[in-house]
């Protein structure tokens, strides 16, 4: 069964969701669900992927809640920042914008379904969110954190420095120059469209000084972006202090795998050694951010199945 929901969250506004709520017979799953919208994108989700994940886990016995936050869907309130349109609302949820209204809905799901087990559910900003609240919230047993980002992001940040932080000089070099022999390229040059300054940063400073100048040292001796969410990290320690399972999912082409290979991973693997026990990874092949093949898509759930029939997490 579904039907809509409404709570208010811990400065008044109403929000917004659907619960899905298993038939009697297969209600007897140890956790609820709180699948987090998707950054700014509302419950439903990119390929309806997160309508979809619900279902599927309701199906199984899992009561699933779907929510807007704040300022985004249907819900009330207003996520502001320099530009609403731009990444300075990203950078407000990276830093944690979204995890009060998490705590609330959490506390609806709890209540509604009698579950005192939680497990948290995000993709890209929704994840970032989700691991801080699985942090915050003794009651979050496992976090599902799908194409992870661990780098803060700000409209003050060039998109080619962005790249240029996880991507080989030669790799891009070759990728500019690909796009300079393209007779496209050119035409926008003419009509003033572009300067190719990408290709210039790339060239004369990319290889220059090094792409790894904006890396410092990592507290276990690996250099880390200086746009690394520490408080990532520190949620991942706490989280794991208490026991709680961590499930990274990734799409092989979403550049979120690289920056958390640089800058997240070597703090879980102890530079190498190995994933903790209650650690696992998958990145899937070929993907990309929304998983738009049905290929993709049914890897995903399959690897969020394989999650939930995990000892301690399902039945």
């Amino acid at each position: 069964m579904e039907r809509p929901i409404s709570f208010l969250n811990r400065d008044g506004q109403r929000l917004f969701g659907i619960l899905h709520a298993p038939d009697a017979p297969l209600a007897h799953a140890k956790v609820a669900v709180n699948l987090l919208n998707a950054g700014l994108k509302g419950r439903v989700a990119p390929n309806r992927i997160s309508v979809r994940i619900a279902r599927a886990l309701c199906a199984r016995g899992f009561p699933v809640l779907r929510f807007d936050a704040h300022g985004v869907g249907d819900s009330e309130g207003e996520l502001t920042g320099v530009n609403e349109l731009n990444m300075d609302v990203w950078g407000m949820i990276q830093r944690g914008a979204l995890v009060a209204d998490t705590l609330a809905a959490n506390d609806v799901l709890a209540r509604e379904t009698g579950k005192d087990r939680i497990v948290v559910f995000g993709q890209c900003g929704g994840a970032v969110t989700a691991a801080l609240a699985a942090a915050a919230d003794g009651r979050v047993r496992a976090a599902v954190l799908v194409d992870l980002p661990v780098r803060l992001v700000s409209s003050s940040i060039d998109m080619t420095d962005l790249w240029m932080d996880i991507h080989p000089p030669g790799e891009m070099v070759k990728e500019y120059l690909r796009k300079a022999a393209d007779p496209r390229a050119w035409m926008k040059l003419l009509r003033l469209q572009s300067n190719f300054t990408g290709l210039r940063k790339v060239v004369f400073r990319g290889l220059g000084a090094g792409r790894r100048k904006g890396l410092r040292g990592g507290a276990a001796g690996h250099p880390v972006s200086d746009r690394f969410l520490w408080s990532l990290k520190d949620a991942c320690d706490s989280f794991l202090a208490r026991k709680g399972l961590l499930s990274f999912v990734f799409a092989e082409n979403d550049f979120s795998v690289k920056e958390f290979r640089q800058d997240l991973l070597p703090f879980l693997d102890g530079g190498g050694r190995g994933l903790p026990r209650g650690v696992s990874l998958h990145v899937i092949k070929d993907a990309n951010h929304i998983y738009t093949e049905e290929a993709w898509q049914a890897e995903l759930f399959g690897r969020i199945n394989a999650f939930f029939d995990a000892p301690g997490i399902g039945q």
